[in-house]
C-alpha cells in the first residue's frame, strides 16, 4: 500500500522551510517536515516575528480581546485594583463579580 492509496486528494511534495527536506503535507498550512527540531525552530521564528510586530506598533504586550479597564465616565479610575473594586462592591452591597458585571455593562451601554 503506497501513500497515494491512503489519501483522497493529490498531494504535491513540499520543501521544509527550516531544513529543506522534501515532505508530503497532511494539511494545507503545513510548512515544516514535522520533525521536533524543525517545529521548534519554526515556532521560535514565528514568536520573533510577532515580537517585532508588537515592537513596531509600540506595544509591549499583546492586547487582550476584552480589556479589564474601567472608564473614568463611570466614576472609577482606570487603574483601580482588585482590592479597591472589592471595597466598592461591599459598599454597594453586591459581590465582586456582580459589581464588575455592572461596570462592564455600563461601559458597553455608553
Amino acid at each position: 500500500m503506497n501513500r497515494t492509496d491512503l489519501t483522497l486528494r493529490e498531494e504535491k511534495p513540499r520543501t521544509c522551510v527550516v531544513c529543506g527536506k522534501i515532505f508530503y503535507a497532511e494539511k494545507a498550512q503545513r510548512v515544516t517536515c514535522g520533525s521536533p527540531e524543525c517545529q521548534k525552530v519554526r515556532h521560535a521564528q514565528q514568536m520573533h516575528e510577532l515580537h517585532l510586530r508588537y515592537r513596531a506598533a509600540g506595544k509591549k504586550k499583546q492586547i487582550r480581546k476584552h480589556p479589564a479597564a474601567i472608564s473614568r465616565d463611570s466614576g472609577l479610575s482606570s487603574a483601580m485594583s482588585i482590592n479597591e473594586a472589592c471595597v466598592r462592591a461591599r459598599k454597594a452591597g453586591v459581590s465582586y463579580g456582580v459589581y464588575v458585571a455592572q461596570i462592564k455593562s455600563a461601559i458597553h451601554n455608553m
